[in-house]
């Protein structure tokens, strides 16, 4: 599972797509593959990874989680971070 259906954008303005509460076990993406696949529809794939690696400088591991749950986790940072991206529009 990459994108689940009900939440692709219905615009190219990005304005449509649906986010979880970020406190939630519910996840988009389950692989940083499909996330990169999933938004290089708007952004280049080189500012899609320069994303995910200042995500991943601020990240604090939640404690009692295990390593898939905290690439989950760090995903879907990535994930809040893009679409803040692209509601606020052209660079």
């Amino acid at each position: 599972m990459e994108a689940s259906p009900d939440r692709e954008p219905q615009s190219p303005n990005f304005g449509a797509y649906q986010l979880d509460e970020r406190r939630t076990d519910n996840y988009t993406f389950t692989n940083l593959k499909g996330l990169i696949r999933y938004f290089s529809t708007w952004l280049e794939e080189e500012d899609i990874g320069e994303v995910v690696e200042k995500s991943k400088q601020g990240f604090t591991v939640r404690t009692g989680c295990d390593n898939d749950e905290t690439k989950l986790q760090l995903l879907k940072k990535c994930e809040y971070a893009l679409v803040r991206i692209l509601r606020k529009g052209p660079r």
